[in-house]
């Protein structure tokens, strides 16, 4: 299914263009408003106030012609073979039977899309900025797009040493990554996959607690490391701001940047 939108509801001005073979397909970088908006458009339930869709390749929807085939609309999701689904992350509370045609899922849940999205569709700012594997998001970004996008939010600067190792300016530490390439200016980690440790080894940095929030069922604790901060998030006591702590960076879960975006 492909999809090419340009509008404006009550909502949010949105700005969309993809193309989705059969398969199960996810929005990152949107807020719920606007995956509202994409869903009641998309299915002729909201009213648009000005702009243009079409779904492949038909126009059923162009304000500045008084194109709106609303009936047309609904045909062309409804009674294809094989279906379309339009799917918020309540729908999946018990998983749905998708073995077959194209389904797109709306949610905030970033496990749901790592769990049954193949494909991303990154937007941000209510417009497309391209579909993406959904491990090139989450598991091994290379740009800072996709970096910040993908929850990598732990970011710093790096002078390259060798083939592996590098020179965190913003930690002020010198890593080991599973590979550096000539093209890495930045390295990242999701706080996630930041280890709390007992004491100092390899890939280890010393920190001191700024501040601790739950989020999610799991703590989430700023510590100022270096010249700048890193985030760790796991499943264990709350620390008080000025409590020092270490923290392991697994090598394999570093992963290198290009500034590029």
């Amino acid at each position: 299914m492909a999809i090419s939108a340009d509008f404006c509801c009550e909502r949010a001005h949105l700005d969309l263009s993809f193309s989705f073979p059969d398969g199960i397909y996810g929005f990152l970088g949107g807020s719920d408003d606007d995956y509202a908006s994409i869903i009641a458009c998309l299915s002729g339930c909201m009213r648009t106030d000005r702009g243009h869709i079409a779904l492949d390749g038909e126009i059923v929807l162009d304000s500045a012609m008084g194109v709106r085939k609303k009936k047309k609309w609904k045909a062309l999701l409804q009674g294809k073979q094989p279906p379309v689904r339009l799917l918020r992350d309540t729908d999946f509370s018990v998983p749905p039977d998708i073995d077959d045609g194209t389904t797109l899922l709306f949610t905030q849940s970033r496990a749901l899309l790592q769990k049954y999205c193949q494909r991303l569709c990154l937007l941000q700012d209510g417009k497309s900025q391209g579909v993406f594997d959904t491990a090139a998001v989450f598991e091994r970004p290379d740009t800072l797009e996709l970096c910040q996008i993908g929850g990598f939010s732990n970011l710093s600067p790096i002078l390259k040493m060798d083939g592996t190792h590098f020179y965190a300016k913003e930690w002020g530490a010198t890593l080991e990554a599973d590979v550096v390439p000539d093209s890495a200016q930045w390295i990242a980690i999701r706080p996630d996959l930041v280890e709390p440790v007992a004491g100092a080894g390899e890939n280890c940095i010393a920190c001191t607690t700024v501040s601790s929030i739950m989020e999610a069922h799991r703590l989430c604790v700023i510590g100022s490391a270096g010249n700048g901060r890193l985030t760790v998030q796991y499943a264990g006591d709350r620390w008080m701001p000025g409590e020092r702590f270490m923290v392991h960076l697994p090598k394999e879960h570093l992963v290198p940047i290009r500034s590029i975006i």
